[in-house]
């Protein structure tokens, strides 16, 4: 896009942003090609908010990048993977950049995205993971972060030429979601893909118990009566996505979409099972996060079996393409 991009995208983007980045589905332009604006003469700034501060620091994008992989991803995690996560963390950030065409920070104009992860991604400064790892592993973490962001420089996610949205989350549990499965808008590179190396799927296993009483408190009087012994079950699963997780179930008399169920009792994933024992309900769940686009302990898993990056992100974004964000 050219510096002087046509307000149509301008909206478009505005449109994906407004909601947070936890929770967006993504959106494609149509018939609109990706046209770089010309490179700075210095290295390309970003405005960022920071949440621990209180203020809007400006950083180097790449240098920027660092503390987004570091912040998001484990360090443990294989090189390549941490390379897939830097290229989709560099594609966000341009996406919400004012050079690029994006409206920036909505809840802070001035920036161009926040570290608050509900509506930009995590990020965290050097000082504060040579705290949480301490100083001995700080070294050895640090230059391999570095290492990702550096030899993937510049790189983004295109689709038909245009930034994606490059949305990620830690553990599908074996397969990733397709995004109208969770946020109702169906974005052609966000389809569901299975996940055979997701070594993190029987880590993020967990069983939760809720009193009846809590769920109708949570969930409002149209549930009705929870009840083990009635007529009719306290829980039913009504539609399952592609992947095996609860679009859609029925608690009591009320009907809730399986996102809906999951963010109001704070679970982990929509891979639920339920047991009913007593006046309780306990759901076990299986993953962590919403499932769509780029599953973090699967790009690890793939990392280990000899797979690049490219070939990672292009397996999590169908129809991908990894270009330099200035052109060639």
């Amino acid at each position: 896009m050219k510096k002087l991009i046509l307000p149509s995208i301008v909206l478009v983007v505005a449109v994906v942003i407004m909601l947070p980045a936890a929770i967006t589905g993504g959106f494609v332009p149509k018939d609109i090609s990706y046209r770089p604006p010309d490179p700075p003469p210095g290295a390309v700034m970003i405005k960022v908010w920071r949440e621990d501060t209180g203020q809007v620091e400006t950083m180097e994008l790449e240098e920027y990048l660092k503390g987004v992989v570091a912040a998001e991803m484990p360090a443990s995690f294989e090189l390549e993977a941490l390379k897939a996560q830097a290229v989709a963390a560099r594609t966000f950030a341009i996406r919400r950049m004012k050079i690029f065409g994006g409206v920036g920070c909505l809840s802070h104009p001035e920036a161009d995205i926040s570290t608050n992860p509900t509506e930009g991604q995590a990020w965290a400064s050097a000082d504060t993971m040579r705290e949480r790892w301490g100083y001995f592993s700080f070294a050895k973490n640090w230059a391999k972060i570095e290492e990702a962001v550096k030899s993937t420089a510049g790189l983004i996610i295109v689709y038909r030429g245009e930034p994606i949205d490059p949305v990620f989350h830690s553990c599908c549990g074996g397969r990733t979601e397709n995004s109208e499965d969770v946020w109702q808008n169906a974005t052609p590179y966000l389809r569901s893909v299975a996940c055979p190396h997701d070594r993190g799927a029987e880590k993020f296993v967990e069983t939760t118990s809720f009193r009846f009483s809590d769920l109708v408190a949570a969930f409002g009087p149209e549930v009705g009566v929870l009840s083990a012994s009635g007529s009719k079950p306290v829980v039913q699963i009504l539609e399952q996505s592609q992947s095996g997780k609860v679009k859609r179930l029925r608690l009591g008399e009320a009907e809730l979409r399986g996102t809906d169920f999951r963010l109001k009792l704070g679970l982990k994933s929509t891979g639920m099972t339920f047991q009913v024992s007593g006046d309780s309900l306990a759901v076990t769940t299986k993953g962590y996060g919403h499932g769509v686009g780029l599953c973090q302990y699967g790009a690890d898993g793939f990392a280990k079996q000899g797979y690049g990056y490219e070939e990672i992100l292009k397996h999590y974004y169908t129809g991908v393409e990894i270009i330099p964000m200035f052109g060639d």
